[in-house]
């Protein structure tokens, strides 16, 4: 691709990468010597920012104009989940599909929850939440947690906890969050250096 890659997802045996400026794109043949492009996705905006996958969709977050979910094999099947469904920001920074909902992170207007019966919830910073603004969120256990600048927020049917630096994170901005191979939570932090929770372990 001609464009920063912004985010991967795994899709049948191939993967679908997201972009900036270049919207959703399929690739397969992982194995030759040049991935193969089976599908362009042109969506309302090419700001991509996150993906996920979940009950056989693909769930995309934008810099721009919301959240969308469908099938990359099919275009023109996907529909927009945005200040139509209850979305109170188009930038979406982050996303995680859970069972019967969509937890997305926003730059600015908090955490965002929508249930698949349509009805949708809110989490801002005088609530509890750790940030209006969402950096980064991951899977965690049967719920979401989020870093924003100050420390991380988990999200677990409909109740967020806060945990602020010093109290088991690592010290420093928070700017990313994920899973290793045995589950454990890793955190990226500012200065390029990773840590995890409840452990003063840092790698530079």
């Amino acid at each position: 691709p001609d464009h920063r890659l912004t985010a991967i997802a795994p899709w049948g045996e191939g993967v679908v990468v997201g972009t900036e400026g270049g919207g959703l794109l399929l690739l397969g043949d992982l194995d030759g010597a040049r991935p193969t492009l089976r599908a362009s996705v042109a969506l309302s905006t090419e700001r991509i920012s996150d993906l996920a996958v979940g009950d056989g969709l693909l769930w995309v977050a934008t810099f721009g104009d919301g959240a969308f979910c469908g099938d990359p094999t099919d275009p023109a099947g996907f529909r927009a989940l945005g200040p139509s469904s209850g979305m109170n920001s188009r930038r979406v920074t982050s996303l995680v599909r859970l069972p019967g909902e969509l937890v997305a992170g926003t730059a600015g207007a908090g955490l965002w929850v929508r249930q698949d019966s349509g009805a949708s919830e809110r989490f801002v910073q005088k609530g509890g939440l750790i940030s209006d603004f969402i950096l980064d969120l991951a899977p965690s256990g049967d719920g979401a947690l989020a870093v924003g600048p100050g420390g991380a927020s988990l999200y677990r049917r409909g109740v967020v906890s806060t945990w602020t630096g010093g109290e088991g994170l690592p010290s420093g901005v928070l700017r990313a969050v994920g899973a290793d191979g045995r589950g454990r939570l890793r955190f990226g932090v500012a200065g390029g250096r990773m840590g995890r929770r409840g452990s003063a372990e840092t790698v530079a």
